[in-house]
């Protein structure tokens, strides 16, 4: 090639797309290709110049891409169902796409190739169709490689581990890579419905609220990645997703430097130009604050609708990053307060050190500006809203209440959330407003609220009481995250409800920890030093039988905030499991000088000391639970241990029935033991024939039906289950409580021991 011919972005897409077609055909067929395709004139000398020098022709394109702005999508990413899409794709015309792409209908490992999603500098990605597991995945292959170059084999590998090893709410998700049978790489990946940030910013800038929202959101991602000494390097709007329900993720990894690789070809200077740094477009040492800039120039764009440095050619640009200072944003929109001017030009200083030093400072002060006001032209005054929803609620919906004017400096819709009604106005609201004409869309704020206000709904105490409240909760906590996806807090109280409603989860239990310890990951990864979220972790990992590592999460909970609450009771529990009833006493107890109102506190204070043989003592501490209503369904099974240990069986058996018929799950199967115990055969045998029903039909767990056979003196047969509660996680720490104390005497016990790495004493 002796020239770079003046062609525009579509036109190059079009001849790499060609090019990585025609490479593998012999001469006759790359000439009918050219004719079905209509390429002539320059087009064609073009692309035989390249076939011509293939081994230069990688370089060229991983070049190109420094310069040349990535096409769109060439399939749209909307597409119906999976099963229409391969056949929609198939039939689409041909004037929708550059050529036809020999690799739709095709399947690569386990995953059926529907449509072309676009290209980078390492691949090709499509959506695909995973066969095993029947999901939508995105699918991205290496190009077509020489046998002698593996370079670009690395460097896609390299892009998978570092997106692998990351769990984050705000990266996308790694599913696996592989190779097919001809040696070819593939990463597969979440795919996501939504829209490039790119694709977002072609019909103009953002709202404040929302580009705020974006930035902070995309600071969250890099955050988690610095973290773990990974420097993407190539942020920028075409590598970051905005889902359907506007959580945003970080794609490509590609060219990101972990801490022992880097296998960036020489030559050659990742990322867009535009985005990169001043350090980075000179080849000088990187950190994560490379990444900063990038966001700093995403934000800016996002903004006011250009680029803050931009120019007719590379040199130009290059020149202006090195050089120019940027038209302050303020100059480009009106409305741009000067506190997002000051962040914006931090982001962007030249120099390193008058950046920020990393995303927790920047994330720090987004969250401190969140609350931008709208743009004046989209504003609208709520009052209509507010006056429908107090006539929605009806002549029974708390009327009077609803429509007594709120204090003057209190907004409608923050002391409609406490009305009796408070869900169904709260949820109306937002859809009203939301189709409200010419109304704005809901601040990072507004969503930050209305997600506190569900989390603390769905952490009330009375709500874990019983089955019916538990499920509640977990719909508020739920609920709560479709709100606002990146408030840490409602992930890690919906970690804490799974685990604790997982004995409700019948055969799904292993499944809902899994869930669990997936919400609690992405809490920490959203507030690495949110204390609930390492809680939510350990408690999830106590209930997997990770001992030592739940020990870890919450001791790191309690170092983040000595008073978070019930951590020590968590330790309680995990202490009892570990047989060290003397550690447990010293939670339960600091546990209640934390709390010493706390209804749960004061029961495993109770429970500690019946662990440690002192029974009176915890009978008169429950006896503080007396006016409670309803009381902790815990208190009952404590209580009841202690009168089987004075053998006052019915005192026991009456302590559990109430309590049974509202947590039948949880308390049915001690009701069975003790009725064994006193004696009470055919209650008990009918107890257990039920229980043997439910883990039959799995609705139940193997734990249940092991204590009940605990009660009738089967050893064998309760140690048989034992070993079946492990498998599917319904064994509770409660096995090494006193009322099993003849059960772990049996030699066969210490199988379970073992398995649990619990030492004997």
């Amino acid at each position: 090639m002796t020239r770079e011919p003046s062609f525009g972005p579509d036109e190059w897409s079009r001849l790499e797309a060609l090019w990585e077609t025609a490479r593998g055909l012999p001469a006759d067929q790359r000439d009918e290709l050219f004719a079905s395709h209509a390429v002539d004139g320059a087009l064609r000398a073009e692309l035989e110049s390249l076939l011509d020098h293939a081994r230069t022709a990688e370089t060229f394109f991983d070049r190109l891409l420094t310069v040349v702005p990535q096409a769109g999508p060439t399939v749209p990413p909307d597409e119906p169902d999976a099963k229409a899409q391969d056949s929609a794709a198939c039939r689409r015309d041909a004037r929708t796409r550059p050529y036809a792409d020999p690799m739709i209908g095709a399947t690569v490992g386990h995953y059926q190739i529907v449509a072309r999603l676009g290209h980078g500098g390492m691949g090709i990605v499509y959506r695909a169709v995973d066969l095993r597991l029947r999901r939508t995945v995105a699918l991205k292959l290496l190009r077509a490689q020489t046998p002698d170059n593996l370079r670009a084999k690395d460097r896609l590998l390299v892009e998978a581990r570092a997106a692998a090893a990351l769990d984050h709410a705000n990266i996308c998700t790694i599913y696996e890579v592989g190779e097919t049978g001809e040696h070819s790489t593939f990463v597969a990946m979440a795919f996501y419905p939504g829209e490039t940030l790119d694709q977002v910013m072609r019909r103009g800038p953002l709202p404040l609220s929302i580009a705020l929202d974006y930035a902070t959101q995309i600071a969250r991602g890099l955050g988690a990645a610095h973290e773990r000494g990974i420097i993407h390097r190539d942020v920028k709007p075409a590598n970051i997703i905005v889902t359907a329900d506007g959580v945003v993720k970080l794609l490509d990894f590609g060219i990101a430097r972990i801490p022992d690789v880097d296998v960036s070809r020489e030559g050659v200077t990742p990322g867009t130009l535009a985005y990169m740094s001043p350090e980075q477009v000179t080849s000088r040492a990187l950190d994560q604050r490379t990444d900063l800039w990038s966001l700093g120039v995403v934000l800016y764009e996002m903004c006011t609708g250009v680029r803050p440095f931009g120019g007719a050619h590379a040199g130009a640009i290059l020149y202006a990053i090195l050089h120019d200072s940027p038209a302050p944003v303020s100059t480009l929109r009106r409305d741009v307060p000067q506190r997002i001017e000051s962040i914006i030009a931090r982001l962007l200083a030249k120099d390193p050190r008058q950046r920020y030093c990393d995303a927790e400072q920047l994330i720090a002060d987004l969250v401190a500006i969140s609350d931008v006001p709208p743009h004046p032209k989209r504003n609208t005054d709520p009052e209509a809203a507010f006056e429908h929803i107090a006539r929605a609620a009806g002549p029974n919906g708390n009327r009077a209440t609803a429509t007594r004017e709120p204090a003057a400096d209190v907004p409608k819709w923050r002391w409609l959330r406490h009305a009796s009604w408070y869900g169904v106005a709260l949820l109306a609201l937002g859809a009203l407003i939301v189709s409200w004409p010419g109304a704005r869309q809901p601040t990072v704020s507004d969503r930050r609220i209305a997600a506190e206000d569900l989390t603390t709904q769905g952490k009330r105490d009375v709500l874990f009481r019983s089955e019916s409240g538990r499920r509640q909760s977990l719909s508020l906590f739920r609920q709560a995250i479709a709100v606002d996806s990146t408030y840490a807090p409602a992930h890690a109280s919906l970690a804490h409800i799974l685990v604790l409603s997982a004995d409700e989860a019948g055969g799904s239990r292993r499944k809902q920890l899994i869930e669990a310890e997936k919400a609690a990951r992405t809490a920490i990864g959203l507030d690495s030093v949110l204390a609930d979220a390492h809680a939510a972790l350990g408690d999830v990992l106590l209930f997997d039988y990770q001992l030592a590592r739940a020990e870890e999460q919450f001791k790191r909970a309690i170092d983040l905030n000595p008073n978070e609450p019930y951590v020590r009771e968590f330790l309680v529990w995990l202490y009892i499991f570990m047989d060290r009833p003397r550690d447990a006493l010293e939670q339960a107890e600091r546990a209640a000088e934390d709390n010493p109102k706390s209804p749960t506190a004061i029961a495993e204070v109770a429970r500690a000391l019946l662990v440690n043989g002192r029974c009176s003592e915890a009978l008169e501490h429950l006896g503080r639970l007396m006016y409670v209503q309803p009381p902790p369904a815990r208190a009952a099974g404590i209580a009841a241990q202690c009168y089987a240990r004075q053998r006052m069986w019915q005192k026991a058996i009456d302590e559990l029935r109430p309590v049974a018929e509202r947590n039948p799950l949880q308390v049915e199967p001690w009701l069975g033991f003790m009725l064994a115990r006193a004696g009470q055969t055919e209650s008990a045998q009918q107890t257990l024939k039920r229980l043997l029903e439910r883990w039959r039909r799995g609705d139940g767990g193997a734990y249940a039906v092991a204590v009940v056979y605990a009660g009738f003196g089967e050893f064998d047969k309760a140690t048989e289950w034992l070993d079946k509660s492990i498998d599917d996680r319904s064994l509770r720490y409660n096995i090494m409580e006193p009322a099993f104390e003849e059960l772990r005497r049996d030699p066969r016990f210490d199988r379970v021991r073992n398995r649990l790495g619990i030492p004997k004493r």
